[in-house]
Formats: structure tokens, C-alpha cells, sequence
């Protein structure tokens, strides 16, 4: 690896984990109400800090209850919040809640935990998207084979 790459890497690690952990989180906590907005506007500025540049190509449905997608990186959430107007509930498994920095991103940001390893967990997040949809009124998102897929195609 160049010695560029791996000093625009540490960069945008940098840039992720101070903007995550010193900014967005406490800022979720203090105001719980703006959540969404602060996610947004905070992710936009996290693109923007490592130089990157969301394309978004076509329109997205702005009735849809929920987003199916691909993933190969943290990067892909980012940009897709940055995208975003409406305030979504993403659905991560439940490893991902106890991750020391993004765990707390996770919690405070009222997301959806799905335990993969037991049967119940299917059916508490059927019950936490109804909640969602019926209740808080907001759209899903979910990467249902999150980083295993090779290309952005979901597999049969």
C-alpha cells in the first residue's frame, strides 16, 4: 500500500471516529428530539472532511418503509444517512451494540438490534419494525447480508 493510501486511510478513520464518538453521539444525547438532522447534517460534514462526494443516481422513494441494500463498509452507511432527509431505523446485529464507539451510535440512536443466533430474534424484529413504522413513523433500513456479498448484488 502506498504511503498515500494509508495516510488518507488513517485520515478518514480519524475523521470518522472523532465525528462519531466526540460529536454525533453526545449531540444525539443532549438533543434526542433532533436525532435525525443531527445525523444527517453531521454525516454530510464527515463526507465532506475526507474529501469524498455522494452521487446519488435516480430518485428515492420517499413512501417506502423500507430500504434493501448492500454494503461493503461503514462508508456506505455514511453516505446513505448524508442522502437522507428522512430519519431511519437501521436494523444491525446485535454485536454491533456492544462496539465501544459505534455501539453507543447504535443505542442512543434508537436502531433496531437483531440477535441472527436465535429464532426469537426474528420475531422481536418484526415487532421493533411494526414499532417503528406504526409508531415512530419511521422508514427501515436494513443490509440483510451485510459485508458477505462480493459485488453490490443480493444473492438469491
Amino acid at each position: 500500500m502506498k504511503i498515500s493510501a494509508k495516510i488518507k486511510f488513517l485520515w478518514n478513520a480519524f475523521v470518522i471516529a472523532v465525528n462519531t464518538g466526540a460529536v454525533m453521539i453526545p449531540a444525539i444525547m443532549l438533543f434526542p428530539k433532533h436525532k435525525g438532522a443531527i445525523m444527517h447534517n453531521l454525516n454530510r460534514v464527515t463526507l465532506f472532511l475526507m474529501g469524498a462526494k455522494v452521487v446519488q443516481e435516480g430518485a428515492m422513494d420517499p413512501e417506502a418503509d423500507m430500504y434493501v441494500m448492500n454494503h461493503q463498509g461503514i462508508i456506505d452507511i455514511i453516505g446513505m444517512e448524508a442522502l437522507q432527509d428522512r430519519h431511519l431505523m437501521w436494523v444491525a446485529k446485535k454485536e454491533l451494540f456492544s462496539m465501544p464507539i459505534y455501539g453507543h451510535l447504535l443505542r442512543h440512536g434508537d436502531m433496531i438490534s437483531l440477535d441472527r443466533g436465535n429464532k426469537a430474534g426474528l420475531i422481536k424484529l418484526m415487532k421493533d419494525v411494526k414499532v417503528s413504522l406504526d409508531e415512530k413513523h419511521r422508514a427501515i433500513a436494513i443490509f440483510p447480508e451485510g459485508t458477505r456479498a462480493k459485488d453490490q448484488k443480493l444473492l438469491p
